[in-house]
């Protein structure tokens, strides 16, 4: 049922839409917008794989480790220097089931989509979810209780919807140091001489 559906969604998706013929041939496309010269150039765009399975397209599970317990804490994910805000979530898709789940070793799954770029703010699930507002950046970037909260950070080789389903795999895995997984992250250890 699963393909159907996928199959259907896809056709319903692609009759929706409009191609230019001259960009299907792979011309480019001009014209004027407001007096300016305009000039569109084609983007190949990768085919979305047809049928198979759904777990194929599904992203990969992520575990985490971290410095303290911010279990209950919101994650935003940093700019790339670190000085601003790549992206933060609504309060109305912070929910409860969103929460990472706890594993072996201290470990978490990830159910947000957070990556290397990750901190945590002061507000708990419950009180950002409460706001029914999204707070602006300022605000967001004062309430970071810690812009380097990640000890080590992996990608599994399965789904995180399979992973979420079966966390004694999971935890195998962790058990099993790793084998087959990218290591995302790794907080630099210093020595002190």
């Amino acid at each position: 049922m699963n393909k159907l559906l996928i199959i259907a969604l896809t056709i319903i998706a692609l009759g929706g839409c409009k191609t230019n013929k001259a960009a299907s041939d792979g011309a480019n496309v001009s014209g004027e917008v407001n007096g300016t010269e305009m000039t569109e150039t084609p983007v190949a765009v990768p085919e979305m794989p047809v049928g198979g399975s759904a777990a194929a397209v599904m992203p990969k599970a992520v575990v985490y480790k971290t410095t303290k317990d911010f279990f209950y804490n919101v994650p935003v994910m940093l700019s790339s220097n670190g000085t601003g805000l790549a992206s933060y979530p609504d309060p109305a898709d912070i929910v409860e089931s969103q929460l990472p789940v706890r594993l072996a070793d201290g470990y978490l799954l990830d159910r947000r989509g957070i990556g290397p770029k990750v901190a945590f703010t002061s507000y708990t699930y419950e009180q950002y979810h409460a706001l029914g507002f999204v707070p602006g950046e300022d605000t967001l970037m004062k309430s970071i209780i810690d812009k380097y909260p990640l000890v080590v950070m992996y990608q599994l080789p399965i789904n995180a919807v399979d992973a979420v389903a079966d966390t004694a795999a999971v935890n195998a895995i962790i058990k099993g140091g790793f084998k087959g997984c990218v290591k995302l992250f790794e907080r630099p250890v210093m020595v002190v001489k």
